[in-house]
Order: structure tokens, then C-alpha cells, then sequence
């Protein structure tokens, strides 16, 4: 994303640069530019056996960032800010090749949301440590950039192995309005028994069609949660644009399911306004992710949740229980009802604490205060 900033602290123009192959229908400010996978090496299980591949990779991506820049730069002729938001160690690395000679950039303001994958090998995490070290290192050497994380628990993890003086600061949720007031007393909540717990208009899934995320056990987490009484009401929301392979029978029976009257489907693509819109209509949203995948790795579905006051069903066992709990959410024993699905009832607080207000204070303000206070 690059901007150019004009000189009495207002945006003037905003440009967008995704890639090409993104549908101009659901995303039509955003120019079609990058040909480079984003998730190419994200993941990869061993990226050793893969390193002229991945320099190569790197290279290119390089190349198409200090184009994207050359774009901007021609049609503003001012310097310019440039803003990179859910960077990857191959994206950081490429960020920081196109960089290095660079002048005609004001301000570089870098988001960090992804760590090394805990669940890989210990040489494949140490080799991705590496990267992300090399990358952020060079970037952090250039005095117009500046790094935010997504998250506390990603602010201590790159912190502490920069060995930097101070944390990294943080960045609010991107896309969320300024404050809504959505806090609910707890007390009822916390007196009463499992089967007593009232979900109410539950979200049972939401976004991409992924195994890690719950997506093949639906139906049974579904004829599990039916258990909790007439006043139930199950949502479920998928993308059918992003559907792993092998999750079709899944699908056949979700819809099934709603046939039936099970169910309230929506099967289909959401943009910001409607997504924000579904979640503040539920009273609970179910996060059945792995807790093996979701070990280290955060959740946008659990901070939109959050914003809106939601109850959450979630495991004990990942990042998502050390989240909430920052926010001063407060977690329940495990459900008895939903045999096999090892969930926690987790109760929003009662008033924003200051994590919580530090993560949702309204992105475009943040944005032209940080900016403000870098071009003093």
C-alpha cells in the first residue's frame, strides 16, 4: 500500500498495489500489480532445500516493489509513504533490498503480524529466524522505517530476539471503526452452569475454507452444539473462492444442513462493511482452529470478535486463550456438550482495558499521528 502524504497532515491520495490477480469486483480501489504468490514459502517445510528458489523469489519481488515505488513517485513527484502491512520474512527481505539505495521515500512504515512457525523442525524454525533477523535488522538500519507489531506476543518475540533496548510498538486492528461500547456484565455468566449458558446467535465458522481452521468438522460440531437448547442459532460463513482440496463432502453437507433448517449459511465473499456487520449481529463466535497451527500464530476472526463484545468458544491451548486473556476476557471450564471439540467458554469483560484500547483505536488516526510525528 503506498501513499502519498500531503504537506498539512491530510491524505491527498491513496494508492493501493495488490496483485494481479485479485477480482477488481470485490476489490476495486486496489490497482492489479504484484505477480509474485505471497504465500509462496510461507510455511514451506523446509526451506534449506530450497534456497536458490527462494533468493530467486526474493530477487524478483525486490524488483516489483521498487517498481510499485517508481509508479507512485511518477505520478505524485514527492516523497512518498509507503506502508506494508502482514509482512513475511520474504517479503521483509525483498522490502529491505528495495530500500537500501532508496531516497525518494518519506516514511516506510513496515506491520509485522507473522512470526517463525513454531510446528516445523527445530533447523527449518532456525533457519526462518534467521531470515526474519537479517531482514529486520536491515530494515531497522534505515532511519525512515519504522516497525509495528500486530500483536503483544509478536512485539516480545521480535524484540527480544533483535535484542533491542525497548519493545517494538504495536499497531491497531486495521479496518475497525473507533470504540463501540459493547461490554457486558459477566456476573450472571460466571454463577451459572454449563448447560444454562446461553450462546445465543452463534457464528460457527467464518472466512476461508481451511482443514486447520475446523472447517472438515463442522458437522459435527454443528450436531454437537444443537445440544444447547431451542434458542440456538448457527451461522456459518465461508469463502468459496478459497476452499482447500478434499473438503467438497463438507460443503454437500453444510448444505444439507441448511436445507434443513440447521443452519443459516453464507456461502459466500464478504467485504469489510458486511463482515463487520455479520459479527455484530452474534452474541458468540466459535473459533475451533488446531492448536498445534494456531501454537504462535494470531487470528483476525478473534480481534474483529473482540471489537464487537462477542463470547468466544475457543481451545485453552494456543494463542488465541493468551489473547483473549490480555483483553481481560475470562474462560469457563471445557463444555461437557461438545464431545471431541475441547472448547472454552470465554466472557468479554466489563470494560476495555488499555490492551484493549491500544489495539482498537481507529487505524486512519493512528496512521496520520505516527506519520506526523516521524516528518517533525
Amino acid at each position: 500500500m503506498l501513499n502519498a502524504y500531503g504537506d498539512h497532515g491530510c491524505w491527498e491520495e491513496v494508492f493501493i498495489y495488490g496483485h494481479q490477480d485479485l477480482e477488481h469486483a470485490k476489490y476495486p480501489n486496489c490497482t492489479p500489480f504484484f505477480s509474485t504468490e505471497f504465500y509462496r514459502f510461507y510455511g514451506a517445510p523446509d526451506k534449506r532445500l530450497m534456497v536458490k528458489e527462494l533468493a530467486a523469489y526474493v530477487r524478483f519481488l525486490a524488483i516489483e516493489y521498487m517498481s510499485a515505488i517508481e509508479n507512485v513517485v511518477f505520478r505524485d513527484q514527492r516523497p512518498i509513504t509507503v506502508l506494508i502491512h502482514t509482512a513475511c520474512a520474504e517479503h521483509l527481505w525483498a522490502l529491505s533490498l528495495s530500500l537500501k539505495h532508496e531516497r525518494r521515500v518519506a516514511t516506510c512504515i513496515v506491520m509485522l503480524m507473522y512470526m517463525p512457525p513454531s510446528d516445523q523442525s527445530e533447523a527449518a524454525y532456525s533457519l526462518e529466524s534467521a531470515l526474519y533477523s537479517m531482514a529486520l535488522r536491515s530494515l531497522l538500519a534505515l532511519d525512515f522505517v519504522r516497525i509495528y507489531c500486530s500483536d503483544a506476543e509478536t512485539s516480545e518475540y521480535f524484540s527480544q530476539s533483535l535484542s533491542l533496548r525497548a519493545r517494538l510498538p504495536l499497531h491497531p486492528v486495521m479496518g475497525m471503526s473507533p470504540i463501540r461500547e459493547r461490554l457486558v456484565s459477566i456476573d450472571s455468566h460466571l454463577d451459572a452452569g454449563a448447560k444454562d449458558k446461553d450462546l445465543g446467535r452463534t457464528l460457527v465458522y467464518t472466512g476461508d475454507a481451511k482443514k486447520e481452521k475446523g472447517f472438515a468438522a463442522l458437522g459435527h460440531l454443528i450436531r454437537q452444539l444443537e445440544s444447547f437448547g431451542q434458542s440456538l442459532e448457527l451461522l456459518v460463513h465461508y469463502n468459496p473462492d478459497v476452499v482447500e482440496p478434499g473438503l467438497d463432502g463438507v460443503r454437500e453437507e453444510l448444505s444439507e444442513l441448511a436445507d434443513m433448517g440447521k443452519i443459516v449459511l453464507y456461502e459466500t465473499f464478504f467485504n469489510a462493511q458486511e463482515y463487520q456487520k455479520l459479527l455484530n449481529s452474534c452474541d458468540t463466535l466459535v473459533i475451533n482452529y488446531s492448536a498445534q497451527a494456531y501454537k504462535s500464530k494470531s487470528a483476525g476472526a478473534l480481534w474483529n470478535a473482540c471489537y464487537f463484545g462477542c463470547q468466544i468458544l475457543a481451545s485453552k491451548d494456543n494463542w488465541l486463550a493468551r489473547e483473549l486473556g490480555r483483553f481481560g476476557y475470562i474462560g469457563q471450564d471445557d463444555l461437557p456438550e461438545l464431545e471431541g471439540f475441547p472448547l472454552t467458554l470465554f466472557f468479554p469483560p466489563t470494560q476495555a482495558n488499555h490492551y484493549f484500547q491500544t489495539m482498537f483505536i481507529d487505524f486512519s488516526d493512528w496512521l496520520s499521528g505516527q506519520i506526523d510525528v516521524l516528518r517533525v
